[in-house]
């Protein structure tokens, strides 16, 4: 009987965990930078700081953006795990 290390491997329940509480967290992160966002009194500002807090706003919804994809990621591997295991993928003898 051959027994298999489960070293470095992520379980299924684990992975599904991982992708709601990203989810979760993405979305209490959306919420507060809207918040903080629209509270920003710009009108006494030069262009200058005015543009930096324009680049910071874009940055952060990009990374909100990769993340996203990310999540999408995970979710795929985790198919492809569930139907590797399904299909008996790996089995020897």
């Amino acid at each position: 009987m051959k027994t298999v290390s489960k070293k470095g491997q992520m379980g299924f329940q684990a992975v599904v965990i991982s992708i709601v509480v990203v989810a979760i967290l993405l979305l209490v992160a959306v919420l507060i930078f809207s918040k903080v966002g629209s509270s920003i009194d710009q009108t006494d500002m030069t262009a200058a700081e005015n543009q930096t807090i324009d680049n910071i706003k874009g940055t952060t919804l990009d990374a909100f953006d990769l993340v996203v994809i990310g999540l999408i990621v995970l979710a795929a591997v985790a198919i492809l795990a569930v139907l590797f295991m399904l299909g008996g993928r790996g089995k020897t003898g």
